[in-house]
């Protein structure tokens, strides 16, 4: 995990040949490869007038399914849905699907995938998180060929908005998963949300977020280890391991600025690999 990378002196500038992408201001769709919705996969749809009362899409809340034109869907709550899909468990299945508990909301939500267990953490690093609901509907809607039906993996709510998510890796899309997102781009587009389709994410992002992941919850400090880490922080870089070598007890340290890197109190660039060698500054002021 622990990599080392190349020496930069300034926020603006590094020697490298990717921009910067900086851990205190970045969206988590700017750690994400984005694929794209089709217009030969919108042109599948039948859009024609009315189109938002025929389509469909039902919610689980209260164990009871409700069912709505796309144009009810304002009236699906924030909180208390469940997946409108269970989670499978076998050995045969080539998927790991399981839970993750994120600070944002201080609760569990489902994964299919070690693809959408990213997204959530990448939700989570992001900020401004409110809410965030796994498999939320179930949508019914019509094409050339007749009908057909998908289910959206994520609906997040966030300081910005709300966005409508799929996760498929951009290698695994085929061409009816075009047109079934591209239906759900349509309902998003009515709904005003965003609509992404998240197809991997940038080199070095998921090693990096899985490191600092483990380290973001509230952390016991009786030694004031935070405020050492800190100290050795100013407006040009310092190198991880120096930082924490001028700390009373660096291998405490180490976890620490991983915490303090997560929480937006230092700054690294996620376009780097995270390592000894990996370059850290402190924010800007007013940049957080």
């Amino acid at each position: 995990m622990w990599a080392r990378t190349e020496s930069s002196d300034s926020h603006s500038r590094v020697t490298s040949t990717e921009p910067p992408i900086w851990s205190h201001l970045c969206r988590w769709n700017e750690l994400a490869t984005l694929d794209r919705v089709t217009a030969d996969a919108r042109a599948e749809l039948d859009l024609r007038p009315g189109w938002t009362r025929q389509w469909t899409a039902t919610w689980v809340y209260n164990r009871e399914k409700v069912t709505v034109p796309v144009s009810g869907l304002t009236s699906m709550p924030a909180r208390g849905c469940v997946p409108v899909r269970g989670f499978t468990f076998s050995p045969e299945q080539r998927h790991r699907p399981g839970t993750e508990v994120l600070v944002s909301t201080v609760r569990q939500h489902g994964y299919e995938s070690q693809e959408e267990r990213m997204l959530l953490r990448a939700l989570d690093f992001a900020g401004g998180l409110r809410e965030v609901q796994s498999q939320p509907f179930s949508l019914c809607f019509s094409t050339a060929a007749g009908s057909s039906g998908h289910i959206p993996d994520y609906l997040a709510y966030t300081d910005t908005g709300l966005t409508l998510i799929d996760v498929r890796p951009s290698r695994l899309i085929r061409e009816d998963d075009r047109i079934k997102f591209a239906a759900a781009a349509e309902v998003a587009l009515v709904m005003g949300w965003r609509y992404l389709v998240v197809g991997g994410w940038q080199r070095f992002v998921v090693d990096t977020l899985d490191e600092l992941f483990a380290r973001r919850r509230p952390m016991k400090d009786p030694m004031g280890m935070q405020d050492q880490v800190l100290a050795q922080l100013g407006p040009g870089p310092r190198r991880f391991d120096e930082i924490i070598e001028a700390t009373s007890v660096p291998a405490i340290a180490r976890t620490h600025l991983s915490h303090l890197i997560w929480w937006r109190r230092a700054v690294i660039d996620l376009s780097r690999p995270l390592g000894d060698s990996c370059l850290v500054w402190a924010p800007r002021p007013g940049s957080w």
